[in-house]
């Protein structure tokens, strides 16, 4: 299914895709009508119950096509990670179907003062996990 996608969608738009920075829409919608959004959501949940390791490997064919595209993917399935383990199940199940498309931002926010400092923590809020760290 994921070279369909890559072949009849991704592909035949990655460089307008990119040259315009434009999001892409037919792209992602291919890869939820495909099952790709909801391959690591557990099988209970209709989803592919496919591990980490399997959703990097489609992460890599599909950024072949378009890096635009892959770097989508791979928020979503970073996400899809964090949800799987604090997420209400309601959307865990719209992630399984395919319609839903789940991203994070990541802010380097370290400290000017403690450029070294190597603190995180996680706190899960109904909807919503915050994640918190800093790097050396």
């Amino acid at each position: 299914m994921v070279s369909r996608v890559i072949g009849g969608v991704i592909e035949p738009a990655a460089r307008d895709t990119d040259r315009r920075g434009r999001f892409p829409r037919a792209a992602i919608d291919a890869l939820g009508d495909a099952g790709v959004l909801g391959c690591t959501v557990t099988r209970s949940l209709g989803g592919g119950g496919l591990s980490l390791a399997d959703a990097t490997a489609i992460v890599r064919r599909v950024a072949q096509a378009c890096a635009s595209t892959a770097t989508i993917l791979q928020s979503h399935f970073t996400t899809v990670a964090v949800l799987e383990r604090y997420g209400p199940r309601r959307l865990r199940a719209e992630i399984a179907s395919g319609g839903h498309l789940a991203s994070c931002a990541v802010l380097d926010d370290t400290r000017r003062d403690d450029p070294l400092g190597t603190s995180s923590s996680a706190r899960g809020c109904r909807t919503v996990v915050d994640i918190h760290g800093s790097k050396p």
